[in-house]
């Protein structure tokens, strides 16, 4: 998308927040166009869509959204109870998996708030509802940010789909996105599980550090270092064993006299 379309950048009120998350909206479905077709997506797995697909109606200018389409997956038979006792009657369902999707919410002040939803069907539980990917406060900045976006879409989606086959990438993706972002569970908004993490590996730390100093200290305090190392005290073998000889070539002097004496 071209920046030169974003006049003012960064927005100085909430009006020019509206005109520049317009601007946006309005070639959404061109830039994820080609995002999908950059990741050999076939346009009839998906849609994009500014109004939302499910939400308002598809009316509400305030919401862009891109799924991926929803899909027939198994059939089974299920029987229901008829108008009549003792009726019964068969018929086939099809089971359908509800598609990964992301939306662009505009809120009232002009930021926009960007959330991930996970696939699921009726027996499918994630560990969250939603994952609020990102908090946009100059929408200016979202076709900058729409391809970091778009492959967080593609992670969690594979993740999150009963057919998903996950590249090691995308779980480090789906798993960081997971710890370090806030989510929705049970319809409640819950913290990023990393600051509790980073709580705990700083008590594991400092209690580590704690022991170490209280290890040393009694270390000093009962076994007190007032004896020279045992290379310093240990005596010098060499010269010990010089002066041995020097004592041997005396005590031997006088037989090598002799020895001399007798061959003479």
């Amino acid at each position: 998308m071209n920046q030169g379309l974003y006049p003012s950048c960064p927005a100085r009120g909430r009006l020019q927040k509206y005109a520049h998350f317009q601007l946006f909206a309005d070639e959404a479905e061109v830039l994820f166009d080609q995002l999908f077709e950059l990741a050999t997506i076939d346009r009839n797995q998906y849609d994009v869509r500014v109004g939302g697909l499910s939400l308002k109606g598809g009316k509400d200018k305030r919401l862009i959204e891109i799924a991926f389409k929803n899909r027939h997956y198994d059939t089974i038979e299920i029987e229901d109870a008829a108008l009549k006792v003792g009726d019964v009657v068969r018929q086939n369902a099809r089971l359908l998996e509800v598609g990964t999707s992301m939306t662009y919410q505009r809120r009232d002040n002009g930021d926009v708030v960007c959330v991930l939803y996970p696939a699921r069907t009726d027996e499918s539980k994630e560990q969250e509802d939603l994952i609020v990917l990102d908090y946009i406060i100059q929408p200016c900045h979202l076709p900058m940010l729409a391809a970091d976006h778009f492959h967080d879409l593609l992670a969690y989606r594979a993740c999150t789909t009963i057919d998903g086959n996950p590249s090691l990438w995308q779980l480090l993706r789906c798993s960081y996105l997971r710890h370090f972002k806030k989510r929705g569970v049970d319809f409640v908004c819950r913290p990023a599980r990393a600051p509790s993490w980073l709580k705990q590996l700083a008590i594991f730390t400092v209690g580590a550090a704690a022991g170490g100093l209280i290890t040393k200290a009694v270390e000093r305090r009962f076994f007190p270092e007032d004896k020279k190392p045992f290379a310093e005290s240990r005596p010098d073998n060499s010269s010990k064993a010089l002066s041995c000889c020097r004592i041997g070539e005396k005590e031997c002097q006088p037989e090598s006299n002799l020895n001399s004496r007798y061959l003479i």
